[in-house]
């Protein structure tokens, strides 16, 4: 699994390590209320079990408590290749909310990668779907943000989303940003696509303007959010 994430998805040991990625080896089913969950009866009346399946564990981790845990199955069957355990949280997985730039993306294994790649240029926000919706805390940065890069998967429901919902809600400064070279972000990785360069030219248009950029926030004193508010009016 960790060569998997090295050399398919472009994770470092020390990414792999913040983000608290680990492994599942076998399916997992235990009592509701070892996980402080309300029992669930079946319809046969027997109580519903917490299945925890095998497979890559991917969690939402929140001021160090765990608030999601969402599996990628290695062998889904006929089954889905994710499976959120019951009880877990539907909110965003995120990094630099507090940044005038933000990246929405779909796959939380992508924004890992683009979090490792250019977390330092822009925020980046993991929906979970093209369908999802910004919850409370990130409907609020991305209505402060100057720049939105809306990065969802390249396919109809990614595109859908990309025109629709989010310009509708956060106006111009909603750019479609669609990864080249691939659906996504780790597939345009793997198709040599420079994450760091793509990001710079979504944000900023080419690196003539990141340049001023840089000398406006640091020689002239200007907030990023200033800075980036000036370059696209």
């Amino acid at each position: 699994m960790r060569a998997w994430l090295h050399e398919e998805k472009g994770l470092s040991d020390a990414t792999i390590r913040a983000a608290g990625l680990g492994f599942n080896p076998a399916d997992v089913y235990e009592p509701r209320g070892t996980w402080g969950l309300a029992p669930l009866l079946k319809g046969d009346g027997s109580e519903r079990r917490q299945w925890v399946p095998a497979g890559l564990v991917i969690p939402l981790t929140i001021g160090g408590a765990v608030h999601r845990l969402r599996i990628r199955r290695d062998d889904p069957g006929d089954g889905a290749r994710y499976v959120i355990v019951s009880g877990s949280s539907s909110a965003p997985m995120a990094w630099g909310l507090e940044r005038a730039a933000l990246s929405i993306v779909e796959s939380e294994l992508d924004a890992i990668l683009l979090n490792q790649e250019a977390g330092d240029l822009a925020g980046v926000v993991a929906m979970g779907s093209a369908q999802a919706k910004p919850d409370r805390i990130t409907h609020a940065a991305l209505t402060a943000a100057a720049v939105i890069l809306v990065s969802l998967d390249t396919d109809d429901a990614g595109a859908r989303a990309a025109w629709a919902f989010w310009p509708e809600k956060y106006g111009g400064k909603a750019k479609r940003w669609p990864s080249i070279k691939g659906k996504d972000v780790s597939d345009a990785r793997a198709n040599g696509l420079n994450l760091r360069t793509w990001i710079t030219t979504g944000i900023f248009g080419s690196e003539e303007r990141f340049e001023r950029f840089a000398i406006q926030t640091i020689d002239g004193g200007m907030s990023d959010g200033e800075a980036l508010k000036a370059m696209t009016r």
